[in-house]
């Protein structure tokens, strides 16, 4: 008879101790009680006929499992069972009887899982963990001759949850799986395995698993910077003309921003645009020209950037810079009371130097120039910073120019 169901012994079948074999035995001179020899790859086995009832005889030898196979590694054969019965009629006549039974043996099963670049790069990226309601597809092909559809496949996620699918057939041919898993988790838990269980015909049951560990990128930074327009970050009246009407503002970007990208400024409700440059020690900077004019009259800028990083996460840096506007000066100045009493005496007259003092004001600075003029003759001096912290001037001159009059 065959050994098993399917005359087939798996894995499981070839880990139990023994088998039995059995079958029928026929003919006039058969009896309960003649032995009855199984050879199995050179095992034997002793037994004899029994009455299996209803008149009928047969047999049944246990025979170890490890006569079929040793069980190690991948086993796909024929083992042939060779059974022979001894009988003696009643002269004393010997009749041997033999038969042959081929039992398959398959051992194994065959599948292989494999897990599919995830997110395109195997890099979650911000835009990519939020899309799908949060959720990324984890998808593969599953191969081997024992992988069918429906096997069930489980994605486990290291120090995470375990997620249930199962085997499905694919658009473009062959047999695959896809599973949503919570993105969050997923960059919680970035290492997974994939394990897909399958069973062959025999009953053997085979578990393939691939590892991946994904990364994640979800920020982007980038900054900029306005530089001062002038050197005092005033534009006065020269600057305002100068360049043909034209200002050029300059600035730093850093973080994620690179060469190329671009730089936009909005001053007075009017756009610029300029590229970033990148400089011989590597900074990156950018100079753009604008309207003097609009920065006249709204003397506030406006700068942005919009970068992408090499992951894909975007961002937009922004900053505004404030500049002054100085297109007038004013200057006072003052000349104090000449020798007391404007007047100069006979004695004062003697000394031939006269010392004219006064103030000044306004945007007058220490160090200006202070310059004199009567009777033809022209004095100068500095400006500079009296004890009272104002300004004035203090100029030596001859007594001798001095007439009447202013």
């Amino acid at each position: 008879h065959d050994v098993t169901a399917d005359n087939t012994l798996n894995f499981t079948e070839l880990s139990a101790a023994k088998q039995v074999i059995t079958g029928n035995v026929r003919g006039e001179d058969a009896k309960a009680g003649d032995p009855v020899l199984v050879e199995i790859n050179g095992y034997q086995y002793h037994g004899q006929v029994i009455d299996t009832g209803k008149n009928t005889l047969g047999y049944r030898i246990e025979v170890d499992s490890a006569a079929f196979s040793d069980n190690v590694g991948h086993v796909l054969k024929e083992a042939t069972v060779h059974v022979s019965i001894t009988s003696h009629d009643a002269a004393g006549n010997l009749a041997i009887a033999t038969s042959s039974h081929d039992v398959h043996i398959d051992n194994f099963a065959e599948n292989t899982v494999h897990i599919d670049t995830v997110a395109g790069d195997d890099l979650i990226n911000i835009k990519e963990f939020s899309a799908n309601g949060g959720f990324t597809q984890i998808a593969g092909t599953v191969t081997g001759v024992d992988a069918k559809m429906g096997d069930a496949v489980t994605l486990a996620l290291k120090g995470g949850e375990v997620i249930h699918s199962v085997v499905i057939a694919l658009a473009g041919g062959g047999l695959g799986y896809s599973i949503p898993v919570n993105s969050h988790k997923l960059v919680t838990h970035p290492e997974f395995t994939v394990s897909v269980t399958s069973t062959d015909p025999a009953g053997n049951s085979v578990t393939h698993s691939e590892t991946k560990t994904i990364s994640a990128d979800l920020y982007t930074q980038s900054y900029i910077t306005i530089d001062d327009v002038t050197a005092d970050n005033f534009i006065n009246i020269k600057e305002s003309t100068d360049n043909h009407g034209k200002t050029t503002i300059s600035g730093t970007v850093s973080g994620d921003a690179k060469e190329h990208d671009t730089v936009q400024l909005v001053i007075n409700g009017q756009h610029y645009s300029g590229e970033v440059e990148k400089l011989a020690n590597g900074n990156l900077v950018y100079h753009i020209p604008v309207d003097t004019q609009n920065l006249v009259n709204n003397p506030v800028i406006h700068a942005s950037i919009h970068t992408t990083d090499e992951h894909g996460n975007e961002m937009t840096a922004v900053t505004k810079h404030h500049v002054g506007l100085d297109l007038d000066a004013s200057a006072s100045i003052g000349i104090d009371t000449v020798a007391s009493d404007d007047i100069i005496s006979k004695a004062e007259s003697n000394l031939h130097k006269t010392i004219i003092t006064g103030p000044v004001g306004g945007d007058a600075q220490k160090d200006d120039v202070v310059t004199l003029t009567f009777n033809g003759k022209t004095y100068s001096g500095k400006v500079f910073e009296l004890p009272d912290h104002s300004l004035g001037y203090s100029i030596e001159v001859s007594t001798d120019n001095l007439k009447d009059g202013s």
